[in-house]
């Protein structure tokens, strides 16, 4: 099949809502001896996640449905509910485990776009965080997906601070690195420093680029205010943070861009000094290894070390 067809049935496929089929047309567009554009890289990282999101959420209502079985008539079943949460957690093996052959095959070897090679990478980390999920987390394939986030991250930095695929892969990082490594603090510290630089450089971004920015923007913003209340000890400590942003509105930049970016983001006026980064002088700086072992330290009495 030419590389134009494929990419056309993966389109029209796509907007089917036939995302298995798509992702398989993207995987013969990626073959194509030459690099795919910023549309096509975008239309398979679409075909990446909805493929491999429905069997998670479909792992997540089976295991909901279990847990009210077993306080029915129908726990009989359980046997059955087992064994076809193990078939959807083998789907999402064979497709994360082609998607990554398929990168380091394929797509990393011949990407010369920096927007490419950190989607690519980014991918590369998802699918090894998904392959931990339904293998138990274990301690090699997170250390993996760790890897992968981290050269994408490298890459990233290239990219200007505004530049939606920067802030895309920030966003996933972080949360990756909350969620999943359970580091709050790094998490907090890398969502609130790319924040804080974004803001900078806010009335910089192309129009054509600005919206995609602004949602990311919005969605980092939030998770940081979100992280930042897990952190205080009581309460009162995130509503007094809010009653602070209010009354330090005229602190920031009047600019049109900036006062959006604000209304969107947190329904009211922040200034960028509201949400810079709060490290300490002697805040170890963010690494693989550090996280990795903090990771081991904290996980080691869960038996991870043993899986």
């Amino acid at each position: 099949m030419h590389r134009k067809q494929a990419m056309f049935m993966a389109k029209i496929s796509g907007l089917s809502n036939r995302f298995d089929e798509s992702l398989t047309y993207m995987k013969e567009v990626i073959k194509h001896p030459s690099e795919i554009n910023s549309r096509e890289m975008r239309c398979f990282a679409i075909a990446c996640d909805t493929v491999i999101n429905d069997r998670r959420d479909a792992i997540r209502s089976v295991e909901t449905y279990e847990f009210m079985a077993s306080m029915s008539d129908e726990k009989d079943f359980k046997d059955i509910i087992q064994r076809y949460k193990y078939v959807i957690a083998q789907e999402i093996t064979s497709i994360c485990k082609d998607v990554i052959t398929l990168i380091d095959k394929y797509g990393l070897p011949k990407s010369r776009a920096t927007e490419n090679i950190v989607h690519y990478y980014k991918i590369k980390g998802d699918c090894w965080k998904y392959l931990a999920e339904v293998q138990f987390h274990t301690k090699d394939l997170l250390h993996k997906a760790l890897d992968s986030y981290m050269k994408a991250r490298k890459f990233s930095q290239d990219l200007d601070n505004t530049n939606p695929t920067r802030l895309r892969f920030i966003l996933d990082f972080s949360l990756f690195i909350h969620d999943t490594l359970k580091l709050t603090g790094d998490a907090l510290r890398i969502a609130k420093t790319e924040y804080s630089k974004a803001m900078e450089k806010i009335d910089d971004v192309p129009d054509e680029l600005y919206k995609d920015s602004k949602i990311y923007l919005r969605n980092i913003l939030d998770n940081t205010k979100n992280w930042e209340c897990e952190q205080s000890e009581q309460g009162e400590q995130c509503t007094k943070t809010e009653k602070n942003s209010d009354n330090h509105r005229h602190l920031g930049r009047k600019s049109r861009r900036e006062s959006d970016i604000r209304r969107g983001l947190a329904g009211k006026m922040i200034s960028t000094a509201d949400v810079a980064p709060t490290v300490a002088k002697n805040s170890p700086k963010f690494s693989l290894k550090r996280a990795s072992a903090i990771f081991i330290e904290n996980n080691i009495k869960k038996g991870l070390m043993n899986s």
